[in-house]
Formats: C-alpha cells, sequence, structure tokens
C-alpha cells in the first residue's frame, strides 16, 4: 500500500526545494501530482498565449461552477488606478459563503468581485472579431443622442437606465437580419460561456456610466474640485472665474513678495561693505531688521518654527496624497473620485481627442494644483522670515491658506452648482469621450487598423466620404428620417412634429442646447447667429457622428473567424483548444491588448511611484515626443513637439518639488533654530552695542527712556540715542556708583556748571 502523502502547500513546497526526482521517496505519479497542485494554487505570471487566453473565456459549465466566471491560471482584465483596463493572471478565486458568488486575487490586487473584472479582449477578438467594438462605437452615440441635462424629464442623465437601454441596442442589433452569422456564432454550444462573457465585456462601458449616474462609488461634493476641474470637464463655461482666479492667486503673492524685498533692502545692504556667504544667509533667513525689538524676536521665531513644523508634519503628507490623485492615480472608493476623474481626463488627453478649452483647463488644473501650490508655500516661507511680528506671521500664514484653496472655495458657492449636477454631466461626457474614438470613426486608415477591416470597405461603405461617419450634413438628414428610429425617438418625433403643426412648443419632446455658465451660453449664442448652426454643448458633442444611414453599413462590415479553425480533437475525440496556439505569444510587434509586463501596474502604491520615476527619469517626456512625431504631421508636429518639451519641462518641476519639499522645509527649520541661538546670543552680550542691549538697560532703568529720549514718536529705537545710553551705562560702571547715585551726581554737575555760566 502506497504511503499517504501530505499535499499541502507547505509541504509540496518543501519537496520541490530539497529533493529531486532521483532521490525522493515520492513516487512519479505523487510528483506530478505535487507538480500539478502548485500549478493551481500558485499560477505562475508569465507571457500569455493565445491558447492561454483563448481558455479563459472558453469553459464548460463545471469549471464556472466551481470556481465562478474565473479560476486560477485564467487571464482576465482589471481596472488599475489610471482607469485602463490591465490584462493579467487571476491567482485565487474563492467563494464568498453559499451564495454562489467569489472573489478575486489578480496580480497585486485582491478582494475583487467579479463585476470588476472583464474576459481578455484579445481572446474575445480571436473567437468573435471586431463587429461587437463598432457597436460599442455605435451604442455609445446613441446613448448620447438620448441623453439630456434636463431635470425631471425620463432621458436626464441622472434618472435614464443606460445599462438597460444598452441591453435593448445588443439585441436589437443581433437579431438583426444582416447580423445571422455573427448571432449564429453567439449560439454555438461550445461557445456558450465566451458569449456569456462578450456581452459582459462590451456592457462595461455602461456599467462605468451608469455607476457615476448613481453616485455609486463616486463622491461628487469632494472639496479638491476646483473651478478648473469644471473647465477641464465642461470647457469654455467656467473660463472667466478661472481667469479671475488665476489673476488673483498670483498678484496677490506677487504683492507680498514685493513687500518682503523692499523690506529686505538687499542692494543697500550689500554695498555697505563687503559680505561673505554666510551673511546673506543670515540676512535671508534671520530677522535683521534695524526697528525690531529683540524681546518680540524670541516670539517671532518660535512662531515661525511652529508654522514650518504644520508644514512638515500635516501640509506636507496632505500635500502628497493629494498629488497622487491630481496625476491621475484613484482607488475605487468614494474618497478617490478626484483621482479617478483626473486619470480618465488623461485617457482622454492621450488619445489627443479633448478641445481646445478642455486641453487649456487640464493645464491649469493639473499646475495650479501641483507646481503652483508648492512654490507658493516655499514663497510663504521665506515671506514670513522678513516679518518681526509674531502676528504677522500667522497673518501670512492664514492668508495662504485662503489664496491656494480660491478656485476650490468657488465650487462650494451656493449660486456655483450647489446640486454639483453640471460635474457629473462633465465626469459622464468625458467618460464617454475616453470611449469613442473619433479619430477611428473619422479616418479610414485608422478605423481599418483598429477594427481589422479593409480600407476599401470602409470607404465603400461611407460612400467614399474621407470623413468615414463624420458629416454634418448627412447627420442632419439622418436625424429626421424615421427608419433610423428607435420607439423612444419615433414617440418623441411625432410628438413634436404633431405639436409645430398647432403651432405650439414644448421642451419636454425636444432636446435643448445646455451649456455652464452664462459665459458659455452667450458663446453658444453667438455662434448660432453667425453661423447658423447650434455649438455642441452637453450631451450633444457627437452630433456629427449621428450618420445612421452608414452606421446601418458599417456595424455588419467585420469577417466574422471560423471558430472550428480554433479547435482539434484530443486522443479520446474531445475537442479542444488547438495545441499550436501556445506557441503564439504577445511580442512587440504584435503586443496582446490592454497587456502590460510590468505587473506593478495594478497597484496604486506601485503605480505612483512608477509615475514618478518615469517623470523625472525623463521616459515619460521621451515617450510623449516619441507619439507626437509619429501621429503629428508637418509643420504642426513641430509646434506640438515644443508644447511637449515645456509641459515635460513644468511637469518634472512640479514632481521634484513635491519630493523634495519635506527637505526644503527641514532645511528651513534647521536655519531658524540657529537663528534662535543667534538672537540669544546677541540678548546675552551686554558688551555687544546693539538695540537689545539698549531695550534691557531702558527696561530696568526707566529713567534713562526720559534723559535720552531714545523712543521716536512711533515707539522704536533710535540708533544715536541707544549708543549715546550704552556708553553712559558703560560709565556708571567704571565709575563705581549706583545708576542712581551717578545719576544725581551727574545732575548736581550740570546745574553748577549752568550756575557758573550764569
Amino acid at each position: 500500500m502506497t504511503d499517504q502523502v501530505d499535499y499541502t502547500v507547505v509541504n509540496v513546497q518543501n519537496y520541490v526545494r530539497f529533493h529531486s526526482e532521483d532521490d525522493s521517496p515520492w513516487t512519479m505519479e505523487q510528483i506530478l501530482t505535487a507538480r500539478v497542485l502548485m500549478e493551481e494554487e500558485h499560477p505562475r505570471r508569465i507571457n500569455p498565449s493565445v491558447r492561454s487566453l483563448l481558455r479563459s473565456i472558453v469553459k464548460n459549465d463545471e469549471s464556472m461552477s466551481r470556481n465562478g466566471s474565473f479560476q486560477p491560471g485564467d487571464w482576465v482584465e482589471v481596472m488599475g488606478p489610471d482607469m485602463k483596463w490591465k490584462l493579467d493572471m487571476v491567482e485565487k478565486a474563492l467563494p464568498i459563503g453559499n451564495s454562489g458568488e467569489f472573489i478575486y486575487k489578480v496580480g497585486p490586487r485582491g478582494q475583487l468581485k467579479r463585476i470588476e473584472l472583464r474576459a481578455p479582449e484579445e481572446g474575445l477578438l480571436r473567437v468573435f472579431g471586431s463587429r461587437p467594438w463598432i457597436w460599442q462605437q455605435w451604442a455609445l452615440l446613441k446613448v448620447e443622442n438620448l441623453l439630456r441635462f434636463h431635470e425631471g424629464h425620463p432621458h436626464d442623465f441622472e434618472r435614464l437606465d443606460i445599462p438597460e437601454y444598452a441591453r435593448y441596442l445588443w439585441l436589437r442589433w443581433i437579431n438583426d437580419p444582416d447580423n445571422y452569422g455573427f448571432l449564429r456564432q453567439l449560439d454555438d454550444l461550445r461557445l456558450a460561456s465566451a458569449s456569456e462573457l462578450l456581452f459582459d465585456h462590451i456592457m462595461k462601458p455602461f456599467y462605468i456610466l451608469d455607476e457615476i449616474r448613481r453616485e455609486e462609488r463616486w463622491d461628487f461634493t469632494d472639496d479638491v474640485f476646483s473651478v478648473f476641474s469644471y473647465m477641464s470637464l465642461l470647457g469654455k463655461g467656467a473660463f472667466p472665474v478661472c481667469l479671475f482666479c488665476i489673476i488673483m492667486q498670483f498678484v496677490i503673492p506677487l504683492l507680498l513678495l514685493m513687500e518682503s524685498l523692499t523690506i529686505a533692502n538687499y542692494d543697500t545692504w550689500a554695498k555697505e561693505d563687503d559680505r561673505s556667504y554666510f551673511d546673506y544667509v543670515i540676512k535671508i533667513f534671520c530677522v535683521t531688521d534695524d526697528e525690531a525689538q529683540c524681546t518680540r524676536l524670541r516670539v517671532t521665531t518660535l512662531m515661525i518654527g511652529g508654522v514650518q513644523m504644520l508644514y512638515l508634519l500635516q501640509v506636507g503628507p496632505d500635500m502628497a496624497a493629494k498629488f497622487a490623485q491630481i496625476i491621475g492615480a484613484g482607488r475605487f472608493v468614494p474618497e478617490y473620485s478626484v483621482g479617478r476623474v483626473n486619470a480618465m481626463r488623461q485617457i482622454v488627453r492621450e488619445k489627443n481627442e479633448d478641445r481646445i478649452e478642455q486641453k487649456f483647463g487640464l493645464f491649469l488644473d493639473f499646475y495650479m494644483n501641483s507646481l503652483y501650490v508648492y512654490l507658493l508655500f516655499i514663497l510663504n516661507l521665506y515671506n514670513i522670515f522678513s516679518k518681526v511680528d509674531p502676528f504677522e506671521v500667522l497673518y501670512n500664514a492664514i492668508a495662504l491658506e485662503f489664496v491656494y484653496l480660491m478656485d476650490e472655495n468657488y465650487v462650494s458657492l451656493t449660486w456655483w452648482d450647489h446640486d454639483r449636477r453640471f460635474l457629473k454631466a462633465g465626469v459622464m461626457e468625458v467618460a464617454l469621450q475616453g470611449q469613442v474614438n473619433i479619430t477611428a470613426l473619422a479616418c479610414s486608415k485608422e478605423f481599418a487598423r483598429l477594427f481589422d477591416v479593409a480600407q476599401r470597405i470602409v470607404l465603400e461603405a461611407c460612400e467614399n466620404d474621407s470623413w468615414l461617419l463624420n458629416s454634418v450634413s448627412q447627420s442632419n438628414v439622418d436625424s429626421e428620417n424615421i427608419k433610423y428610429m428607435d420607439k423612444s425617438e419615433l414617440h418623441d418625433y411625432f410628438v413634436t412634429k404633431k405639436l409645430k403643426e398647432n403651432s405650439l412648443w414644448n421642451h419636454e419632446f425636444i432636446k435643448q442646447p445646455v451649456d455652464f455658465g452664462s459665459f458659455g451660453k452667450s458663446l453658444d449664442s453667438l455662434h448660432n447667429i453667425f453661423s447658423g448652426q447650434h455649438r455642441s454643448t452637453i450631451f450633444d458633442r457627437y452630433r456629427s457622428f449621428r450618420t445612421w444611414s452608414r452606421w446601418n453599413k458599417v456595424l455588419f462590415i467585420a469577417e466574422i473567424p471560423k471558430v472550428d479553425e480554433l479547435f482539434e480533437k484530443d486522443a479520446n475525440g474531445n475537442q479542444i483548444i488547438q495545441m499550436e496556439l501556445e506557441r503564439r505569444k504577445a511580442t512587440e510587434e504584435e503586443p496582446f491588448r490592454n497587456f502590460d509586463r510590468d505587473v506593478g501596474t495594478l497597484d496604486f502604491d506601485e503605480f505612483v511611484k512608477k509615475r514618478k520615476a518615469d517623470v523625472l527619469s525623463g521616459r515619460a517626456l521621451r515617450r510623449n515626443l516619441i507619439q507626437v512625431l509619429r501621429k503629428g504631421k508637418y509643420p504642426s508636429v513641430l509646434l506640438q513637439s515644443f508644447t511637449c518639451c515645456i509641459d515635460g519641462a513644468f511637469q518634472w518641476l512640479a514632481y521634484f518639488l513635491q519630493l523634495s519639499f519635506p527637505t526644503i522645509n527641514l532645511v528651513l527649520l534647521f536655519l531658524q533654530g540657529f537663528c534662535w541661538a543667534r538672537y540669544i546670543d546677541i540678548l546675552e552680550n551686554d558688551s555687544a552695542e546693539t538695540r537689545c542691549n539698549c531695550q534691557l538697560v531702558s527696561d530696568e532703568y526707566p529713567a534713562f527712556k526720559q534723559m535720552f529720549g531714545i523712543f521716536d514718536e512711533n515707539g522704536l529705537f533710535l540708533r544715536y540715542q541707544c549708543d549715546d545710553l550704552l556708553d553712559f551705562v558703560l560709565n556708571i560702571t567704571l565709575s563705581g556708583y549706583t545708576p542712581e547715585e551717578y545719576l544725581a551726581i551727574q545732575q548736581e554737575q550740570q546745574m553748577q556748571m549752568q550756575m557758573q555760566q550764569q
């Protein structure tokens, strides 16, 4: 009888580590079983193959019931901190009680629910072709066409059930007679699990839009949103307030800086005599005002040190956490909504499909909340060094909070966007922008590359129009053609037509142009007057792409893969995925979609570290320049390259200051300790002729104040009178008399001199 073997993970690992097949007491069957157990319990993340991707989506009912939709070793896509889907391997699949649901560990991230995963796009493309992704583009345009910014309306963006409408469009498409071949592919019994995973994959953008609508895992009341965020999302409407904030946020610190430089009077001070570098350090970082009262310098120095400790222990860590969200890194909890919004904006920026006002808003939103803030804190540290009054230090620190939070405080005002509806609508629009690929929809070459369709076929479907699906004239015609309307659109169309016949008007049935802010509405009115066309407004950005007659052909032009070519029979006659596909792996020339060899891109902290390393090392700038040079056209590529370099330089400075700010603060805190020691030395050194000593003497002997008049009308010490006082005290010390006796003798001598003169 064979010995009982304990196949625990520890024993299996110890066996592999300390034994070979020759000296092991285990049989070959046990060795193979142990290796299978290790692969199942601890799958190795290696370069995926086509076969491994197909095995992750083509499953039998038994495996799905045992481990849910995915099992350890499967390849799935999970959304990273930058809101991009990343291909990675499932390492664990654990059941949640008896609910039939599972939680998964994928790469460095654990506790993932099924809804947070999707099947690998590369595998689904090889099974179903690109038709579903072309449909996805069409469905997103249909959703945008139906959405309204109309509170209380059934199609208002906060009320419309977006996934339900998308499901209706999906069923309508797959049951179209022109789509019969694709429907047969979906109904293939071998692809039952793949069909289910395909639908879930294609629906993810609509689920995300619905999450934003319902504010599930999103918080739009976060104080971090600013007027620059509105401009980055919505564009032109917030421009006047953004301009006012920029002016105020630069003018106020510059005035304070000029006032500090005037007080320091460096030019006059430097010309008095030769100065060493150490003298300059004292002049800049220690209070050297001749009119300062030394007893107050102690309190001022302590106040400055307190402000620096506040910056070091509170402002620094808080700004570091905020900086991670500003650069576009977000966890999937409400507290990190700003980070996810910025990540979606970065996606649109990388595609170069944002409007000019959005580009400017994103530029301001990033640099005014990163580089500007750090420069402002450093400027304020220098500014408070020149203050001699502790209350002035406190006032400057409070004023700084008002200045750098000005753009965020505007958002909290009741007249701005009290219920944050415009903000939420802007986020939904950016989510749409990130998914709708207008570059491919308006360029036959890019469309053919992205969806694997012959360029000639695409052009024929779009009537040989070089702009493909982007046509204002065709869009206007198709929008009035009932052939391309669904039930909801038909209802609104006929009701509106009847109202017009009766000279009535009702906004309930006609989508009205809505834009944020009076400035944006004024621009829209001017545009309508001079061009005769409506300017793009909220949920009406893609009007020119609503060429439904062309879409009716494009939706069915992609070829359907021959699924039989993916299978072969094993020795028992069962159909399995072809073994030859195991040798086909991702390469630099033919990469798999959404595959990144860097395993750290899914972890929040690792992602932030990697982003900082890329920027500070110059890799990010080099990558952006290469992208500009590849996609740009002469001569615009020269301007784009120049702006890319400028942006890279500012970005590098922002990241550098974020990392070095604590060090700068520590150095300045050390200098404050030196200044404190210097003040104490001055106060205790009675032989030094300083105003500090003058004050101590005058405080000890009040009669001297009247005798020498060492104060001016403002209560400040006068240098020449102070010097006379110190000489007088020195004479008293040498005479051996007490101050009172010495004063009496001096007064008697003065009276005798006056009598002799008379």
